[in-house]
């Protein structure tokens, strides 16, 4: 299954989180998964591709690409974040001890899953006439993780993972969201929002550190050997040993974003959980599995499967009126009758859940939602159906 969205920012209006002034952008990005009963990783896996295009004439220098994710492992309130810079990916499991319920989210007890992120090809680097080499030589690119590196094919490499930061809502004030678009700027390139860079080991931060060495990368354990972080140089294995409701940021840059230029970005989100052996190394063990896994089919070209789930049917009933629609208040559903109701959730256009029910009720209150196009989806016992609604 795939969805397919286009979305850009050439509004005048400034961007909403940062402040800062658009850039005309054009973004299509295409979600999808497989139902692969033959192989436990791409079952578990959706990819994203990300293709931007810049529609002005501008050219922007020193362009970043960061992917964030708060990665929620049950309970939020105990969670550890990681990067496998060899792997190019990051990582959120859970603290060791049991995964306890919160309020009404389920945790995961004992079988500690592992969710990460992994960059399966970022950004075209800047064309330059050569093969890049994938070890430093104190010009040329470098990037152990990217693709297209050593191939002898000339400006065809991509960008990996190329630095790693996280947030942590109940952390040091130095850990905080960025809100202005420097901020945002900078996370991307491996500061602090408070404008200092990272250092390698303990917090990271020019309050708690180990070792005054710039790092591109938070939390890497022992998988940086190359030290492509910490400007070649390896240093000791360097692991969270702080948690709380983590937040992630996976950078890909730099470039030189010219005018119409169209770049590509492609990850996979990845969900393993072994639920055979209780704690947290079995789920991180099968997530490196699945990561290497899917890596190897992408990158040979065989991310596909012969072996695939049913896809349920979604019956569109015409007999099914949903009124008034438009609706300001009330949202009534005629038809059905003989159908019982399970399920209503009603969606915003990026896939948002605003509202769900679980009643055999035919009248909804949109009172409390914001003016705006919604889909609704109605799942009976027998059949699903799915219509779009606007709440004036």
């Amino acid at each position: 299954m795939a969805t397919y969205i286009i979305y850009n920012d050439y509004s005048t209006v400034p961007h909403k989180l940062s402040g800062g002034q658009t850039i005309g952008l054009e973004i299509h990005q295409m979600a999808y998964a497989f139902g692969c009963t033959s192989s436990a990783a791409l079952n578990n896996t959706i990819f994203v591709e990300y293709k931007i295009i810049n529609k002005t004439a501008n050219t922007y220098p020193d362009f970043y690409f960061g992917m964030w994710s708060d990665i929620d492992i049950g309970n939020a309130g105990n969670e550890f974040v990681e990067c496998d810079v060899t792997r190019s990916c990051y990582f959120q499991y859970n603290n060791n001890g049991t995964d306890a319920n919160s309020g009404s989210t389920l945790g995961y007890g004992n079988y500690h899953p592992t969710q990460g992120v992994v960059i399966l090809s970022g950004p075209w680097i800047d064309g330059d006439w050569i093969d890049n080499s994938k070890t430093w030589d104190g010009v040329n690119a470098w990037c152990p993780n990217g693709i297209g590196f050593e191939d002898v094919i000339i400006d065809n490499e991509r960008w990996g993972l190329t630095g790693f930061m996280h947030n942590n809502v109940n952390g040091y004030a130095y850990q905080a969201m960025p809100t202005t678009a420097s901020q945002y700027h900078g996370v991307m390139k491996s500061y602090w929002p408070d404008n200092t860079y990272l250092r390698y080991g303990a917090e990271g931060h020019v309050s708690d550190y180990f070792y005054d060495v710039p790092s591109k990368f938070a939390f890497p354990g022992a998988s940086d050997p190359l030290g492509y972080g910490t400007s070649g140089m390896a240093w000791p294995a360097w692991s969270p040993s702080y948690y709380g409701d983590e937040k992630s940021i996976g950078n890909m840059g730099p470039i030189t974003f010219q005018p119409g230029q169209i770049n590509v970005v492609e990850v996979a989100y990845v969900f393993a959980q072994n639920t055979i052996t209780t704690g947290v190394q079995p789920g991180k063990d099968l997530f490196f599995q699945y990561v290497d896994e899917i890596k190897n089919l992408y990158t040979t070209g065989n991310l596909f499967c012969n072996s695939t789930t049913n896809v349920v049917k979604v019956d569109d009933k015409n007999d099914v009126v949903l009124f008034p629609n438009p609706a300001s208040d009330k949202l009534y559903i005629n038809g059905l009758e003989n159908d019982y109701i399970v399920n209503i959730r009603i969606l915003a256009v990026d896939g948002k859940l605003i509202k769900e029910l679980t009643s055999n009720t035919r009248t909804i209150d949109l009172n409390e939602m914001e003016t705006g196009i919604y889909f609704i989806e109605i799942t009976t016992e027998n059949n699903k159906l799915i219509r779009k609604i606007i709440k004036d």
